[in-house]
Protein backbone atom coordinates (compact mmCIF):
# COMPACT_ATOMS: atom_id res chain seq x y z
CA UNK A 1 0.00 0.00 0.00
CA UNK A 2 1.46 3.14 -0.96
CA UNK A 3 0.78 6.60 0.49
CA UNK A 4 -1.08 7.46 3.25
CA UNK A 5 -3.54 4.31 3.86
CA UNK A 6 -7.66 4.54 3.38
CA UNK A 7 -8.39 3.51 6.58
CA UNK A 8 -11.89 3.63 8.47
CA UNK A 9 -11.79 6.37 11.55
CA UNK A 10 -10.76 5.21 14.45
CA UNK A 11 -13.15 4.44 17.28
CA UNK A 12 -12.37 6.25 20.51
CA UNK A 13 -12.34 9.96 20.86
CA UNK A 14 -12.03 10.97 17.76
CA UNK A 15 -13.24 7.05 16.81
CA UNK A 16 -10.80 -3.94 19.49
CA UNK A 17 -15.80 -4.46 12.19
CA UNK A 18 -15.31 -6.90 9.04
CA UNK A 19 -15.81 -6.18 5.12
CA UNK A 20 -13.35 -4.64 3.35
CA UNK A 21 -9.83 -6.76 4.16
CA UNK A 22 -12.52 -9.15 3.05
CA UNK A 23 -12.25 -8.31 -0.15
CA UNK A 24 -15.58 -9.69 -2.02
CA UNK A 25 -14.04 -12.68 -4.40
CA UNK A 26 -15.43 -13.36 -7.49
CA UNK A 27 -16.29 -17.34 -8.03
CA UNK A 28 -15.35 -19.09 -11.37
CA UNK A 29 -18.37 -18.27 -12.99
CA UNK A 30 -17.63 -14.61 -11.56
CA UNK A 31 -20.32 -14.50 -9.12
CA UNK A 32 -20.04 -13.89 -5.42
CA UNK A 33 -17.91 -16.00 -3.57
CA UNK A 34 -19.86 -18.21 -1.21
CA UNK A 35 -16.80 -19.06 0.84
CA UNK A 36 -16.61 -15.57 1.53
CA UNK A 37 -19.99 -14.82 2.44
CA UNK A 38 -20.20 -17.38 4.78
CA UNK A 39 -17.35 -16.38 6.49
CA UNK A 40 -18.57 -12.79 6.80
CA UNK A 41 -21.75 -14.04 8.17
CA UNK A 42 -20.24 -16.25 10.75
CA UNK A 43 -18.07 -13.43 12.02
CA UNK A 44 -21.07 -10.86 12.05
CA UNK A 45 -23.05 -13.56 14.92
CA UNK A 46 -19.64 -13.69 16.83
CA UNK A 47 -18.99 -12.51 20.44
CA UNK A 48 -16.83 -9.95 20.94
CA UNK A 49 -14.19 -11.61 23.88
CA UNK A 50 -11.27 -9.77 25.43
CA UNK A 51 -7.95 -10.62 24.11
CA UNK A 52 -5.23 -10.05 27.10
CA UNK A 53 -1.45 -10.17 25.17
CA UNK A 54 1.62 -9.49 27.14
CA UNK A 55 1.35 -5.55 27.55
CA UNK A 56 -1.60 -5.14 25.15
CA UNK A 57 -5.18 -6.05 25.54
CA UNK A 58 -7.61 -6.53 22.36
CA UNK A 59 -11.29 -7.02 21.80
CA UNK A 60 -11.70 -9.53 19.56
CA UNK A 61 -14.03 -11.97 17.54
CA UNK A 62 -13.08 -15.13 14.87
CA UNK A 63 -14.90 -17.38 12.89
CA UNK A 64 -12.64 -20.39 11.71
CA UNK A 65 -14.52 -23.35 10.00
CA UNK A 66 -11.74 -26.25 8.61
CA UNK A 67 -13.46 -26.43 5.25
CA UNK A 68 -13.96 -23.04 4.34
CA UNK A 69 -11.23 -20.99 6.00
CA UNK A 70 -11.17 -18.06 8.77
CA UNK A 71 -12.37 -14.44 9.53
CA UNK A 72 -10.31 -12.18 12.58
CA UNK A 73 -11.21 -8.74 13.62
CA UNK A 74 -8.95 -7.01 16.20
CA UNK A 75 -9.69 -3.81 17.88
CA UNK A 76 -7.84 -1.95 20.89
CA UNK A 77 -10.56 0.62 20.39
CA UNK A 78 -8.81 2.93 18.35
CA UNK A 79 -8.17 1.02 15.42
CA UNK A 80 -9.88 -1.86 13.91
CA UNK A 81 -8.21 -4.51 12.05
CA UNK A 82 -9.57 -7.74 10.18
CA UNK A 83 -8.44 -10.56 8.01
CA UNK A 84 -10.69 -12.82 5.72
CA UNK A 85 -9.10 -15.88 3.95
CA UNK A 86 -9.59 -19.06 2.36
CA UNK A 87 -8.30 -22.37 2.20
CA UNK A 88 -5.90 -21.83 -0.27
CA UNK A 89 -4.39 -18.16 1.24
CA UNK A 90 -4.27 -20.79 4.51
CA UNK A 91 -2.34 -23.58 2.50
CA UNK A 92 0.28 -21.13 0.95
CA UNK A 93 0.99 -19.10 4.06
CA UNK A 94 1.32 -22.46 6.26
CA UNK A 95 3.90 -23.90 3.35
CA UNK A 96 5.76 -20.36 3.96
CA UNK A 97 5.70 -20.51 7.81
CA UNK A 98 6.10 -24.23 8.25
CA UNK A 99 8.75 -25.88 5.66
CA UNK A 100 8.71 -29.21 7.99
CA UNK A 101 5.30 -29.65 8.31
CA UNK A 102 3.10 -31.07 5.91
CA UNK A 103 -0.82 -31.13 6.38
CA UNK A 104 -3.80 -30.31 4.88
CA UNK A 105 -5.62 -26.72 5.13
CA UNK A 106 -8.45 -28.20 7.28
CA UNK A 107 -5.58 -29.47 9.73
CA UNK A 108 -3.68 -26.05 10.10
CA UNK A 109 -7.44 -24.60 10.54
CA UNK A 110 -8.57 -26.83 13.03
CA UNK A 111 -5.22 -26.19 15.12
CA UNK A 112 -5.61 -22.41 14.65
CA UNK A 113 -9.41 -22.93 15.85
CA UNK A 114 -8.28 -24.89 19.19
CA UNK A 115 -5.77 -22.23 19.85
CA UNK A 116 -7.92 -19.57 19.51
CA UNK A 117 -11.27 -20.77 21.13
CA UNK A 118 -8.79 -21.25 23.65
CA UNK A 119 -6.86 -17.90 24.14
CA UNK A 120 -10.46 -16.17 23.65
CA UNK A 121 -12.07 -18.20 26.46
CA UNK A 122 -9.44 -16.58 28.74
CA UNK A 123 -8.08 -20.03 29.68
CA UNK A 124 -4.57 -19.87 31.29
CA UNK A 125 -3.38 -23.02 29.87
CA UNK A 126 -2.69 -22.44 26.44
CA UNK A 127 -1.20 -25.44 25.70
CA UNK A 128 2.39 -24.21 25.31
CA UNK A 129 1.63 -21.90 22.62
CA UNK A 130 2.59 -18.07 22.83
CA UNK A 131 0.78 -15.24 21.05
CA UNK A 132 2.09 -11.29 20.43
CA UNK A 133 1.16 -8.27 18.33
CA UNK A 134 3.40 -6.39 15.80
CA UNK A 135 1.77 -3.22 15.01
CA UNK A 136 2.39 -1.64 11.53
CA UNK A 137 1.62 1.66 9.34
CA UNK A 138 -1.16 -0.29 7.79
CA UNK A 139 -1.84 -3.09 9.63
CA UNK A 140 -1.55 -5.69 12.90
CA UNK A 141 0.04 -8.89 12.48
CA UNK A 142 -0.83 -11.52 15.47
CA UNK A 143 2.12 -13.74 15.59
CA UNK A 144 1.05 -17.19 16.92
CA UNK A 145 3.86 -19.73 18.33
CA UNK A 146 2.51 -23.28 18.89
CA UNK A 147 3.63 -27.15 18.10
CA UNK A 148 1.78 -29.68 15.66
CA UNK A 149 1.96 -32.94 15.51
CA UNK A 150 5.42 -33.00 17.49
CA UNK A 151 6.79 -30.18 15.39
CA UNK A 152 7.17 -26.08 15.71
CA UNK A 153 4.12 -24.46 14.49
CA UNK A 154 4.04 -20.79 13.29
CA UNK A 155 0.92 -18.42 12.36
CA UNK A 156 0.60 -15.01 11.03
CA UNK A 157 -2.66 -13.37 11.18
CA UNK A 158 -1.89 -10.73 8.61
CA UNK A 159 -4.87 -8.00 9.43
CA UNK A 160 -5.36 -4.83 7.56
CA UNK A 161 -6.88 -1.60 8.87
CA UNK A 162 -11.24 -2.17 8.20
CA UNK A 163 -13.31 0.17 6.32
CA UNK A 164 -15.44 2.36 7.81
CA UNK A 165 -18.33 0.19 6.22
CA UNK A 166 -17.15 -2.93 8.53
CA UNK A 167 -16.66 -0.73 11.99
CA UNK A 168 -20.37 0.43 11.68
CA UNK A 169 -21.46 -2.96 10.81
CA UNK A 170 -19.86 -4.48 13.83
CA UNK A 171 -19.42 -2.26 16.43
CA UNK A 172 -21.54 1.20 15.69
CA UNK A 173 -25.05 -0.15 14.60
CA UNK A 174 -24.76 -3.09 17.64
CA UNK A 175 -24.35 -0.06 20.03
CA UNK A 176 -26.77 2.41 18.96
CA UNK A 177 -28.90 -0.56 18.66
CA UNK A 178 -28.39 -1.04 22.51
CA UNK A 179 -27.99 1.87 23.24
CA UNK A 180 -32.20 2.95 21.89
CA UNK A 181 -32.51 -0.57 23.34
CA UNK A 182 -31.43 1.00 27.22
CA UNK A 183 -33.10 3.88 26.19
CA UNK A 184 -36.57 2.59 25.69
CA UNK A 185 -35.74 0.28 28.68
CA UNK A 186 -35.10 3.60 31.25
CA UNK A 187 -37.99 5.18 29.79
CA UNK A 188 -40.29 2.04 30.53
CA UNK A 189 -39.28 1.40 33.89
CA UNK A 190 -39.08 5.32 35.02
CA UNK A 191 -43.35 4.89 34.03
CA UNK A 192 -43.84 1.83 36.02
CA UNK A 193 -42.19 3.54 39.02
CA UNK A 194 -44.39 6.81 38.32
CA UNK A 195 -47.33 3.97 38.56
CA UNK A 196 -46.22 2.71 41.66
CA UNK A 197 -46.22 5.94 43.44
CA UNK A 198 -49.47 6.98 42.08
CA UNK A 199 -50.31 3.47 43.49
CA UNK A 200 -48.91 3.97 47.06
CA UNK A 201 -50.38 7.49 47.38
CA UNK A 202 -53.77 6.26 46.72
CA UNK A 203 -53.07 3.95 49.21
CA UNK A 204 -51.97 6.19 52.04
CA UNK A 205 -54.76 8.55 51.32
CA UNK A 206 -57.26 6.06 51.89
CA UNK A 207 -55.75 5.21 55.63
CA UNK A 208 -52.96 2.71 55.00
CA UNK A 209 -50.00 2.85 56.65
CA UNK A 210 -46.60 0.98 56.58
CA UNK A 211 -46.01 -1.80 59.40
CA UNK A 212 -42.52 -1.16 58.67
CA UNK A 213 -40.50 2.37 58.25
CA UNK A 214 -37.42 1.25 56.50
CA UNK A 215 -39.87 0.33 53.59
CA UNK A 216 -40.58 3.63 53.29
CA UNK A 217 -39.49 5.73 50.07
CA UNK A 218 -39.49 8.99 48.58
CA UNK A 219 -41.56 9.65 44.93
CA UNK A 220 -39.51 9.27 42.44
CA UNK A 221 -38.52 12.08 40.50
CA UNK A 222 -36.99 11.45 36.85
CA UNK A 223 -34.86 14.47 36.67
CA UNK A 224 -33.18 14.50 39.78
CA UNK A 225 -32.35 10.17 38.94
CA UNK A 226 -31.12 11.92 35.24
CA UNK A 227 -28.90 13.58 36.96
CA UNK A 228 -27.31 11.75 39.38
CA UNK A 229 -27.16 9.48 36.89
CA UNK A 230 -24.84 11.90 34.63
CA UNK A 231 -23.28 12.67 38.21
CA UNK A 232 -22.09 8.78 38.09
CA UNK A 233 -20.77 8.76 34.66
CA UNK A 234 -19.08 11.78 35.01
CA UNK A 235 -17.02 10.06 38.48
CA UNK A 236 -16.68 6.68 36.68
CA UNK A 237 -14.85 8.68 33.23
CA UNK A 238 -12.72 10.60 35.78
CA UNK A 239 -11.26 7.81 37.29
CA UNK A 240 -10.72 5.52 33.83
CA UNK A 241 -9.41 8.92 32.82
CA UNK A 242 -6.81 8.37 35.81
CA UNK A 243 -5.98 4.89 35.07
CA UNK A 244 -4.19 6.81 31.52
CA UNK A 245 -1.38 9.39 33.74
CA UNK A 246 1.27 8.91 31.23
CA UNK A 247 -0.91 8.82 28.01
CA UNK A 248 -0.28 11.44 25.68
CA UNK A 249 -3.04 12.30 22.38
CA UNK A 250 -1.10 12.96 19.74
CA UNK A 251 -1.75 12.76 15.95
CA UNK A 252 -0.25 10.18 14.38
CA UNK A 253 2.47 10.87 10.78
CA UNK A 254 1.92 7.54 9.45
CA UNK A 255 -1.74 7.66 9.71
CA UNK A 256 -3.06 11.03 8.56
CA UNK A 257 -6.94 11.25 9.14
CA UNK A 258 -6.92 8.38 11.54
CA UNK A 259 -7.24 10.98 14.44
CA UNK A 260 -5.20 10.26 17.36
CA UNK A 261 -2.71 7.73 18.65
CA UNK A 262 -2.55 6.85 22.30
CA UNK A 263 1.09 6.34 23.33
CA UNK A 264 0.85 4.08 26.22
CA UNK A 265 -1.44 0.72 25.65
CA UNK A 266 -4.86 0.23 26.12
CA UNK A 267 -4.52 -2.54 29.65
CA UNK A 268 -7.27 -1.31 31.70
CA UNK A 269 -9.77 -3.69 32.63
CA UNK A 270 -13.61 -1.48 31.73
CA UNK A 271 -16.33 -0.74 33.68
CA UNK A 272 -19.01 -1.19 30.58
CA UNK A 273 -21.95 0.58 32.25
CA UNK A 274 -19.47 3.58 31.30
CA UNK A 275 -17.50 2.33 28.29
CA UNK A 276 -20.27 1.53 26.38
CA UNK A 277 -21.76 5.39 26.90
CA UNK A 278 -18.15 6.59 25.55
CA UNK A 279 -17.93 4.15 22.86
CA UNK A 280 -21.28 4.70 21.79
CA UNK A 281 -20.71 8.33 21.52
CA UNK A 282 -17.12 7.74 19.95
CA UNK A 283 -18.39 5.51 17.15
CA UNK A 284 -21.05 8.09 16.26
CA UNK A 285 -17.67 10.56 16.14
CA UNK A 286 -16.04 8.77 13.71
CA UNK A 287 -18.38 8.14 11.54
CA UNK A 288 -19.24 12.07 11.44
CA UNK A 289 -15.54 12.48 10.85
CA UNK A 290 -15.31 9.54 8.49
CA UNK A 291 -18.24 11.44 6.32
CA UNK A 292 -16.21 14.78 6.70
CA UNK A 293 -19.45 16.43 7.63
Amino acid sequence: MGGAPQAPPPISAGARGLRPGCARKAGRAGGYDVTMEELEHGLLIQPWAWLQLSGESLLAKVYITTQKGYALLLSDLQYVWHEQVDTNVVSQRAKELNKRLSATPSAFLSHLKDLMCTLLEGSTDTKGATFSCEHMPDGLTLHVRSDLSGLPFHWNFQCALASPSMVSQHLIRPLMGMSLALQHQVKELASLLRMKDAEIQDYQENGATLSRDRLKTELFDENVFLEQFVTEISRGESKRKGQLNGCVSTPSPERTGWGLEMDCPFSWCPSWAVELTDLTWDVVGAVVAGTGA
